[in-house]
């Protein structure tokens, strides 16, 4: 995320960059990409080449359509927007994570026309059952109006962490006042990293033969018993 300038009295003008790498072995065309940002702030999109790309959309979101994406392809867009300040934008290092995977948040924060004395950021992030995985509060510097700075946030999804969607939500506060607030989204996946198909299929087969060998002991055990006159 960058912040190119201040656009009239309340509103500065931002950059955000999004990549894009296909996986798939063939092309893929026109692609929708909807994003939380209302149609009437978008100023221009463009692809990799400087190319200006269509988009539609409403006041709570954007829907940019993408021409193609071959085969294998790394690519990226560039959105420039406005966005009212004090502002705060949330933006995880990816949109996707495995469990045990490491999360950075970065957290772009821009002040409002007052100078902050003792400012300071809370960060909360929530599982699709609104329980909070992880929570953390930063101490800022003095702000100056309109100064902007960027702080990170970093911790580990859980191994029993819930798949769906998870929301960061981060608050810019003074004392008891919040002065701006701001949500960012990335998914979970529920898989462990280095846990495959394979793996759990050499589990369930070394269950079987633990059990079959038990009760093969205990069958053997029971025969020589018999032999023995015992039971």
């Amino acid at each position: 995320m960058e912040v190119l300038e201040q656009v009239g009295d309340k509103s500065v003008k931002l950059k955000m960059d999004i990549y894009f790498k296909s996986l798939a072995m063939e092309d893929y065309k026109n692609i929708k990409l909807n994003l939380p940002i209302s149609f009437d702030k978008i100023i221009r999109v463009t692809d990799a080449f400087g190319n200006q790309l269509a988009f539609t959309g409403s006041a709570g979101a954007t829907t940019i359509i993408i021409p193609e994406i071959k085969a294998e392809e790394l690519t990226s867009i560039s959105i420039i927007y406005r966005e009212s300040y004090p502002l705060i934008v949330i933006t995880p290092d990816r949109d996707r994570y495995d469990l045990e995977s490491p999360v950075n948040l970065e957290i772009l924060v821009i002040n409002g026309g007052e100078r902050l004395e003792y400012p300071y950021i809370e960060t909360e992030v929530y599982t699709p059952h609104m329980s909070v995985i992880h929570s953390a509060m930063q101490k800022l510097e003095e702000m100056e109006p309109m100064e902007k700075t960027e702080i990170y946030e970093k911790f580990i999804i859980p191994i029993n962490a819930p798949k769906g969607t998870y929301v960061a939500t981060s608050k810019f506060r003074e004392g008891f006042t919040t002065i701006a607030s701001g949500t960012g989204n990335f998914i979970v996946a529920g898989i462990a990293p280095g846990i495959g198909v394979l793996d759990v299929v050499i589990v369930i087969v070394v269950l079987a033969l633990l059990y079959f060998t038990a009760k093969r002991l205990k069958y053997m055990r029971s025969e020589e018993m018999v032999g023995r006159g015992q039971i």
